[in-house]
């Protein structure tokens, strides 16, 4: 079994990387009291850092990172290092997450852009709320299925024709729980936003 050590005890990789997340976000979180008091410039200043550290990642894992590694490694490879990327892509939308929607209404409550315009603060909720879906839901129960169907995988490696049958099997249904996870997220999602 994949396993991660956090200081002295050893957790299983997805609760691992919630784990991390939630840690990334409290330390995160420790900061806006310090961004209350801040001068407007600051304010400023770390939103526009925020909002383009979080598009900048997104750009390069969207166009840069993820083609060029699925062009240039093997399957298997390729699946591991993403395994391993997406919960840290995750935490960085977290953190700039939380630092966009703090100062974009700490400024607003400063004067510095006027009255406070919803819809921006919407757009910016909305892509925090996205980031956290992804990394305590999405990003844990992807890793666990992986995790799942490489030990099926690796315990099936007969090539007997019962041993390929055994294999597509578990392969259909954690498949299946896959799917059914996402049309559960896609309906939570639809729900709250409508």
């Amino acid at each position: 079994e994949i396993s991660c050590v956090t200081g002295v005890q050893t957790c299983a990789l997805p609760i691992c990387d919630m784990k991390q997340s939630a840690i990334c976000l409290g330390a995160t979180s420790c900061l806006l009291p310090a961004l209350a008091n801040a001068s407007p410039e600051v304010l400023a200043a770390t939103n526009l850092l925020a909002i383009s550290t979080q598009f900048g990642s997104q750009f390069y894992v969207a166009f840069v990172g993820g083609p060029t590694m699925y062009v240039n490694m093997e399957k298997r490879a390729f699946g591991d290092i993403q395994g391993r990327l997406f919960p840290k892509f995750g935490m960085v939308g977290l953190s700039t997450g939380v630092l966009a929607v703090a100062t974009y209404q700490f400024a607003a409550h400063s004067g510095l852009s006027g009255n406070l315009d919803y819809t921006c603060l919407a757009l910016l909720a909305g892509s925090f709320t996205t980031h956290i879906i992804n990394s305590f839901a999405l990003f844990p129960y992807v890793t666990k299925a992986m995790m799942e169907l490489r030990a099926a995988d690796k315990a099936l490696e007969a090539d007997t024709a019962e041993g390929n049958h055994q294999k597509q099997a578990a392969r259909r249904a954690a498949a299946k729980r896959f799917r059914s996870e996402e049309r559960r997220v896609g309906k939570e999602c639809r729900s709250r936003w409508s």
